[in-house]
Parts: C-alpha cells; sequence; structure tokens
C-alpha cells in the first residue's frame, strides 16, 4: 500500500483543512502554533535516519545483512533528498 510522506497545503483555516484531511485518512501531528509545516517529512527524515543507524549497529554486531543496511541507507538518503528540497524551495518571508 502506498504511503503518504509529504503533503503541501496553504490554507486560512488550518483547523478546518486538519479535519477535512483526517477524514481523508491524512493524520497530522497536533500544530504548534499556526502551522504544522515540514513536520510529516521531518518526521519521515528521523525515522529513515533512525533505522539507518540501527541497521548500521545490527550490521556491526552481525544480526544483520550488507543488503539490509543498503536498503536502510537507501531510503535515509531518499528522505534527506525530499527535506532539502521542501526547504530549497522556503524562502526567509514563509
Amino acid at each position: 500500500m502506498p504511503s503518504l510522506d509529504a503533503i503541501g497545503i496553504v490554507s486560512t483555516d488550518l483547523a478546518a483543512s486538519i479535519r477535512f484531511y483526517g477524514l481523508l485518512g491524512v493524520a497530522f501531528p497536533a500544530p504548534e502554533g499556526d502551522h504544522v509545516e515540514a513536520t510529516l517529512l521531518k518526521q519521515s527524515y528521523q525515522l529513515a535516519q533512525s533505522r539507518y543507524e540501527l541497521a548500521q549497529l545490527k550490521y556491526e554486531r552481525k544480526a544483520t545483512s550488507a543488503g539490509e543496511v543498503a536498503r536502510a541507507r537507501s531510503a535515509y538518503q531518499a528522505a534527506t533528498v525530499a527535506l532539502q528540497k521542501f526547504w530549497d524551495t522556503k524562502r526567509p518571508s514563509d
């Protein structure tokens, strides 16, 4: 099943947007202030980073294969690119 990694929404009513997308099955973390910007991308990045670090540790202990480390590294690199691409589109005024 495909997963949602990123979504871009501009809204004048954040609470209404979160409720609407919640009805569609998209879960958002509780907003801090007036935006939820980059939260999903950052969480995906952090999760991929943690999985890669765990795979490295397991490999050092001979508890996983080099292929698993390579898959985790690839996912981490993809998450890094996605998050950086998002930040590269932002300006100081955004």
